[in-house]
């Protein structure tokens, strides 16, 4: 019986998937847009000023029709420019550090380069691409990959000016 209803409604419930906002499992909820906004306007408000650089076309792309991998490019942007600001500004990081954006921007916090609330946002950032790519039953929409791509443009440009 179950069966049956779960091949009759298949689709329709298929189409409700991208309407997914939160999502409750033992020992958590996630709440993605919720999550997404709060993140960005944090960016807004403690990052520079400037009009936000335009995101790169190529994500802007993916986005379309691929809203996760978006995000996930979108993130490895501030992985890479963690990485090269700390290396062009000789700042120690270990091989393990080298794994973890989040200690990355706390060593090059810990060294002056980077402040808090731009060590925040990155840890925020983090833990939505975690959510985005640990959990299946979220399914992140055009939108959502957008945001995303936005403040994680607004960030890697926060960082770069660090190092100019």
């Amino acid at each position: 019986m179950a069966l049956a209803l779960a091949l009759i409604f298949r689709k329709p419930i298929v189409g409700l998937i991208p309407l997914i906002e939160r999502i409750k499992f033992p020992g958590g909820e996630v709440n993605l847009r919720r999550q997404l906004e709060e993140t960005s306007s944090q960016a807004e408000r403690s990052l520079p000023s400037q009009d936000p650089p335009s995101i790169d076309e190529r994500i802007q792309d993916i986005a379309e029709s691929y809203p996760r991998g978006a995000m996930i490019e979108s993130w490895l942007l501030i992985e890479r420019e963690l990485i090269d600001v700390a290396e062009g500004l000789d700042v120690p990081i270990s091989p393990s550090q080298r794994r973890s954006p989040r200690q990355v921007a706390q060593a090059l916090a810990k060294a002056g380069i980077l402040d808090e609330s731009l060590v925040k946002i990155v840890s925020d950032l983090q833990s939505i691409r975690n959510s985005v790519v640990h959990s299946i039953s979220i399914s992140p929409s055009r939108d959502d990959a957008r945001e995303f791509a936005t403040t994680a443009t607004r960030v890697v440009a926060a960082i770069r000016e660090k190092r100019e």
